[in-house]
């Protein structure tokens, strides 16, 4: 039975009953008028946790009244009585945000920060507000938070809001935030069985082992393992890898579900028609170095498909595809193939890119070529040919 939890000059007294934790209260109150101690009125509250509606009632703690309220912050967490979290993610997702706006003004907006940099910031001022604590309430899905993980990647690459979410990802080398959440999870188990038995979170964890027919964080837990071929794990109760082997282990095994998961769902959209001729896994595109802003971000667009060709503004007059033809008199569709390797009006831009990479080729080499997956040398020319050909475009439009 546990009565009380001690974290630096924080005191909780945990009771089964409204008795005990009077009792506690008193011994409390005592021990404080022994050594001249006094309680913070305005930050000492009493929750009572559980489904069921409970009646206000009066505590006194050192000689003074105190609150009973329906949740309290307790080391970074809300704690709700109806052991709930969405007050706790209402309040991340807000001061989430509120950072992501911070940091699109340190260099991002503007465009003097790279994407690596940018990236990294996301990594280390952002994101590390909407995971913490992850490792215990994070198994659900949370919408908003994925949402503002896709809004930060769109405006890194300088995209629009209506580009697919799978080009975030998939450009990024992003996870999902759920998938985050797993991978947080997983490393906190392995040091909850390494844990002395004596202490209290492995105590806890021990009871809540056996409550099988109940949604708790252990069922979650081996669900999770049992989906990533990990089932085994729970039911020895034992890792024997090392710390950093675990992770390795855990990082693969969600690498593979999050890239498969991920390239379903780009063969399944045909606005990514083009995208996945190019790209196939979920890792963090080399292109995304270069320090040429424009032509990266007009790269990006045209591999993304939300673009400025009649095959996307065609669209968003509701034309059919078959009638979204090239302004230019090709009598083919404006795509991103064919503004890249066949319309003649840039014919002449695209014998420079010819001689830097040798000459010859198919068109379907020249198309990966086009769209970024040459040498570092061809991709200053792949960017400089869609600058100029897009201004000519513009300029003649």
């Amino acid at each position: 039975k546990i009565a009380i939890l001690l974290y630096a000059d924080d005191i909780v007294i945990v009771a089964s009953s409204e008795e005990d934790l009077r009792r506690g209260m008193k011994i409390a109150t005592e021990w404080g008028k022994k050594w001249r101690c006094s309680f913070n009125q305005d930050k000492s509250k009493v929750v009572v946790f559980g489904q069921r509606k409970r009646g206000e009632t009066r505590w006194t703690l050192g000689g003074k009244e105190i609150e009973q309220v329906d949740s309290y912050k307790y080391l970074g967490l809300d704690l709700k009585g109806n052991l709930k979290w969405n007050m706790m993610r209402d309040r991340i997702t807000k001061k989430t945000r509120r950072t992501m706006n911070t940091a699109w003004a340190m260099g991002i907006q503007s465009g003097h920060l790279s994407v690596v940099a940018a990236d990294m910031v996301w990594k280390v001022l952002v994101r590390p507000i909407a995971e913490y604590g992850a490792e215990v309430w994070g198994e659900d899905r949370w919408d908003e938070m994925e949402k503002i993980q896709r809004d930060m990647g769109k405006r890194i690459l300088g995209l629009e809001q209506s580009t697919c979410n799978e080009v975030i990802l998939g450009e990024m080398g992003w996870w999902t935030m759920k998938a985050r959440r797993d991978m947080l999870r997983l490393r906190y188990w392995r040091k909850l069985l390494k844990m002395n038995r004596k202490r209290i979170p492995r105590q806890v964890y021990d009871w809540e082992v056996g409550r099988t027919t109940q949604k708790t964080w252990c069922t979650y837990t081996k669900r999770l393992l049992v989906e990533l071929g990990l089932g085994v794990k729970w039911e020895n109760q034992k890792i024997n890898e090392n710390c950093s082997e675990w992770s390795k282990l855990i990082e693969e095994r969600i690498q593979t579900r999050e890239e498969c998961r991920w390239r379903k769902t780009v063969t399944e959209k045909p606005k990514l028609r083009t995208y996945r001729l190019v790209k196939t896994k979920l890792e963090f595109e080399e292109y995304l170095k270069t320090d040429d802003v424009k032509g990266r971000r007009l790269l990006t667009r045209l591999r993304s498909g939300t673009n400025f060709l009649r095959i996307e503004t065609g669209r968003r007059e509701g034309l059919p595809s078959g009638e979204r033809m090239c302004w230019f008199g090709c009598d083919v569709t404006e795509d991103e193939k064919h503004f890249l390797t066949e319309c003649h009006l840039y014919e002449d831009l695209r014998k420079e890119i010819r001689t830097v990479e040798g000459g010859g080729g198919t068109r379907a080499t020249d198309l990966g070529l086009m769209l970024g997956s040459g040498s570092s040398e061809s991709l200053c020319t792949v960017l400089e040919y869609i600058k100029r050909a897009e201004a000519r475009r513009r300029r003649i439009l």
